[in-house]
């Protein structure tokens, strides 16, 4: 049952550790089942780190111990009360007792909490269909498959597939009205009806068979499936063979025979597919051959000597029209095959040379691009490259390929290449100036992003990338007038607006950031992105920032002399306690989180510290010794590059800080560049 406030008493998730409503702490109720005394004893003795709570808690609930876990999840809310990942488990906690009210609580706190949390979308769509809330219930889940489309829930599937087959029947009897077929608009209609009447009966009756299954496959391992998967095929059944092997790969995704068989199986149905149909590709072959080319690409992948698979993969493409890959397959398997083997019964004719062959290469791996297929694509412009390595497209999208994987020397090698062959191409210097940025070269980026605006003076992307190189050296004024321009270049660069709030905030025009990070909000719709989180994150911090009236200035500086005294005295954590009172009473001052980033540093706290620091200059960004600090911290984390961006902005502010100017010196060595480090220490 829920815990009533004492003060405001209203009934809230037993679950929390304060009111919901009022703030006010709650009267711990203990449920019917709860756990015994040693329970309790083991957590008092257990770790306060929230993260290793979640883990027993998990643990418990996996052991069917769900009162357990609810009691592990309530002392990580004790510790956390907004810790996403415990509101999310405490609300399945519930489902599985059957309190789906309460569920949805804690769903819904968890999502306040983290917009972006998956499961917690989950539990609360699970909730809302044990509510019999069916729309909500599928909106929920909805989204949470936009954010991981691996989460499963057969119930939840089940609706899903059953909105969908409504949905297909409604659009029909539009489309039969529409061609003047009342008849069958009218059938349509009634089996729509009767469809909509008998759902909730249908998911009473088919929900608790699809439960009953589920509670069964979830006990089994890859190995289980794998044993399926292989009766399947030798019971003929290629089709439910490729759905086991689909569960392996769910478990264990690399699973080098899983792949390999499902490979096998999906060519298997595609063949009979492609006989079916008199040698024509339809929808079904394409489906079942695209899934064997993905899985032996990827075995090919993990063991390039098997020449099976390459021989299997030649044979797949080939079928799906894609000569060149069916080619450059078969010429491996062969090369790989064991003396007196015989030879390959297809053989693959027609295939261009030269610039023909390269342009086709090209096509392939735009193709293979488009499907998110980045390592594959980048072989194949390669093998473009390799038949004509003067094809400018191949050489800029195998660079941006290449600095999607991490490869960010090899992509500028790229478009190195692409400059000398098409210096007149906007493009090639704009794509040059976005990787050198990206590898923590702009001043060297902002060189083509001048070229390639001198080819194309209004163009708001290279603008905006211009832009950014600058955010990049902290040429904040600089960065901020680009990004205005590039917004009234194309007012459809939505990012600009949070660019532009990033450069006012770090240029202390608070108010401006407010404008701009609304802009930006209000522009991005329901977006889910990072950029989204951090934005309105950021807009919060700032809309939170005012200034502190005389009555809250003068307790918040009477807290920073206490904090003095109490860490002169070696009280650190109660100095700590005092600065969290002073920046909460003045809560745009940088005084409390630098004197906090100090103590932290002292304790050997570097992550929490930085994280003062980095308050600190957000509050302030002309706060030099907060710069140095920042830097000095970023460095104890293994972090050169953003330590020497600190430290550059440090001396920059203040020339004659020689701590500044010292921990500059060692960034630099520990980049290698030690000459540039010996002056800066001079």
């Amino acid at each position: 049952m829920p815990a009533t406030c004492p003060r405001c008493k209203r009934n809230v998730v037993a679950s929390r550790p304060t009111c919901l409503y009022c703030g006010a702490p709650l009267v711990e109720k203990t449920a019917a089942g709860a756990p015994d005394n040693e329970v309790k004893r083991r957590m008092q003795k257990a770790s306060t780190d929230p993260a290793d709570l979640v883990a027993q808690g998990n643990a418990e609930m996996r052991a069917g111990r769900t009162e357990s876990a609810l009691l592990i999840y309530r002392q990580v809310l004790s510790i956390r009360p907004d810790h996403a990942p415990a509101l999310s488990n405490t609300a399945a906690a519930f489902l599985r007792m059957g309190r789906h009210e309460e569920s949805v609580v804690c769903a819904t706190e968890a999502l306040l909490a983290n917009p972006g949390l998956a499961p917690a979308f989950a539990n609360l769509a699970l909730a809302w269909l044990g509510l019999g809330k069916s729309e909500a219930a599928l909106e929920a889940w909805m989204r949470a498959q936009e954010l991981d489309p691996r989460l499963g829930a057969p119930p939840l599937v089940a609706l899903s597939k059953a909105f969908a087959e409504t949905n297909a029947i409604h659009r029909a009897a539009i489309a039969a009205l529409a061609a003047a077929k009342p008849v069958r608009a009218r059938s349509l209609f009634m089996e729509l009806v009767s469809r909509k009447l008998a759902r909730a009966a249908e998911r009473s009756d088919a929900g608790k068979r699809l439960e009953a299954i589920a509670g069964e496959l979830a006990r089994w391992d890859a190995a289980a499936w794998l044993s399926q998967a292989r009766l399947m095929r030798k019971d003929g059944q290629a089709e439910l063979a490729v759905g086991c092997f689909d569960e392996v790969l769910r478990l264990e995704p690399d699973q080098p025979e899983a792949l390999m068989e499902k490979g096998q199986a999906a060519f298997q149905l595609g063949e009979t597919a492609l006989a079916a149909n008199g040698g024509a590709r339809d929808a079904s072959t394409e489906r079942w051959l695209g899934q064997a080319l993905e899985c032996l690409r990827k075995v090919v992948k993990r063991n390039p000597n098997d020449a099976g698979a390459w021989k299997l993969l030649g044979m797949s493409a080939f079928m799906m029209g894609r000569g060149l890959e069916a080619e450059e397959a078969m010429a491996r398997a062969r090369s790989l095959g064991a003396p007196g083997q015989a030879t390959l019964s297809v053989q693959i004719t027609g295939v261009a040379e030269g610039a023909e062959g390269g342009r086709a290469w090209l096509a392939t791996a735009t193709e293979l691009a488009q499907r998110g297929e980045t390592e594959e694509a980048n072989r194949a412009y390669a093998k473009a490259l390799e038949l004509d390595p003067t094809i400018v497209e191949a050489w800029l999208e195998r660079g941006v390929g290449l600095a999607m994987l991490g490869l960010g020397e090899d992509a500028l090698g790229c478009f190195d290449r692409a400059v000398v062959l098409a210096p007149q191409n906007k493009r090639v210097h704009d794509y040059r100036g976005v990787c050198l940025t990206r590898l923590g070269r702009a001043e060297e980026a902002l060189e083509s992003f001048d070229r390639a605006l001198e080819l194309t003076p209004g163009d708001g992307s290279v603008i905006k990338h211009k832009g950014g190189a600058l955010r990049a050296l902290e040429r904040w004024e600089e960065a901020a007038s680009l990004f205005r321009r590039a917004l009234q270049a194309n007012p459809e660069l939505t990012e600009c607006h949070a660019l532009l709030a990033d450069a006012q905030e770090m240029m202390g025009q608070g108010e401006q950031a407010v404008i701009s990070f609304e802009r930006f909000l209000e522009r991005s719709g329901n977006t889910i992105s990072p950029q989204v989180t951090e934005a309105k994150q950021r807009l919060a911090a700032l809309r939170a920032q005012k200034p502190a009236g005389a009555a809250e200035g003068a307790r918040a500086q009477s807290k920073l002399a206490e904090a003095e005294a109490l860490k002169a005295q070696g009280k650190l954590e109660a100095a700590l306690h005092c600065l969290d009172e002073a920046a909460r009473l003045d809560p745009a001052g940088p005084e409390a989180p630098f004197h906090q980033g100090n103590i932290l540093l002292q304790l050997g706290r570097i992550a929490e510290a930085g994280q003062s620091f980095q308050e600190a200059v957000r509050r302030n960004p002309r706060l030099a010794a907060a710069w140095c600090y920042l830097g000095h911290c970023q460095m104890l984390a293994g972090q050169p590059d953003g330590a020497l961006r600190c430290l550059d902005r440090a001396v920059a502010l203040d020339p004659r800080d020689a701590e500044a100017w010292i921990n500059r010196s060692n960034a630099l060595c520990e980049l290698g560049r030690v000459v540039e480090g010996l002056e800066s220490a001079d």
